[in-house]
């Protein structure tokens, strides 16, 4: 009889134990960059629309993971537990980096036409060197860029562009939404930037 008072005391303790864990893990959570609104298609002034193509997008081997990361010191990142990504970034960026250029360019814009060459005017490759951020501070998106003439096969354009984004809130919904802020100002460079190239000559300069 003791023999089974102890064991059922064992299992007892043995499923709160188990029952606290579950307690303690919280629901898990997932994210997505998101677009900017609009479409400019149809809407150049002077009724040209050339063809870009977009990727591909590099992205550190840091950053290639379900979980959301921010920065702790220089040196020091952490992986939120519950907080993940709903699809890599690495399809993510280029995914949205894409859909904003649809809005934000006079240009027709392809995602993943690397993939068929000789089918766009221009080409935008980038390195992202670094997307991170501190919940409740910034984020910043370093990224190193370049836009090539798909015709004479030469780069019209090369830059290293560095945002910063404020996160309005110590929380990953925040800094979600501060990365598809950082998104949209990169892509709206790369917009300008088309526009200076292709205007008044019909094409690339230099």
């Amino acid at each position: 009889m003791t023999m089974s008072r102890h064991l059922t005391v064992v299992l007892l303790c043995t499923a709160m134990l188990l029952l606290n864990g579950c307690a303690s893990t919280g629901p898990t959570r997932f994210y997505l960059l998101s677009p900017i609104g609009g479409d400019h298609a149809g809407g150049c002034p002077d009724g040209r629309t050339l063809s870009l193509g977009v990727g591909p997008i590099e992205v550190p081997r840091y950053l290639d993971r379900p979980q959301i990361m921010t920065r702790i010191s220089p040196n020091e990142i952490a992986l939120a537990e519950f907080d993940l990504w709903a699809e890599p970034l690495k399809e993510g960026i280029p995914r949205i980096l894409a859909r904003n250029l649809q809005a934000q360019a006079c240009a027709r814009v392809e995602a993943d036409a690397w993939k068929r060459p000789n089918r766009v005017d221009y080409m935008l490759v980038a390195v992202i060197n670094r997307l991170d951020g501190v919940l409740g501070e910034s984020a910043v998106l370093d990224v190193k860029w370049i836009v090539t003439d798909e015709r004479s096969k030469e780069t019209v354009l090369s830059k290293t562009s560095t945002y910063t984004e404020t996160v309005a809130t110590r929380d990953y919904r925040s800094l979600a939404a501060s990365y598809s802020s950082l998104v949209a100002a990169f892509s709206r460079d790369v917009a300008e930037s088309l526009a200076s190239l292709s205007s008044g000559m019909g094409g690339p300069e230099e």
